[in-house]
């Protein structure tokens, strides 16, 4: 007979006894790994998908920093030829009025 101290009781256990306890705590322990590799698989497929979606947004910021250049130079390149044209259109105005 096999003595085991709880909770600062003795309490008698035979040879079968403790093997059932003992097959009781591997099995709740077995359990507890397999729930953990579960939440490590998903946690890891998570932090996958994240990082491509954050290379995705990467390299859509990086094109959208490129159109948006384009776009301001395209804005600057207006307003010259506006400028340009005004002045144009003044001088003609100008003209047709010295006459």
């Amino acid at each position: 007979m096999l003595w085991c101290f709880c909770s600062g009781m003795a309490l008698a256990q035979t040879a079968d006894e403790a093997l059932l306890a003992a097959q009781l705590n591997f099995q709740r322990a077995k359990a507890s790994i397999d729930e953990a590799d579960k939440k490590l698989q998903l946690a890891t497929q998570a932090h996958t998908l994240a990082e491509q979606r954050l290379l995705d947004a990467q390299r859509m910021l990086q094109q959208a920093s490129q159109d948006l250049q384009q776009a301001q130079l395209g804005r600057q390149t207006a307003d010259t030829d506006l400028l340009e044209a005004t002045e144009r259109l003044n001088q003609a105005w100008r003209r047709k009025q010295a006459e």
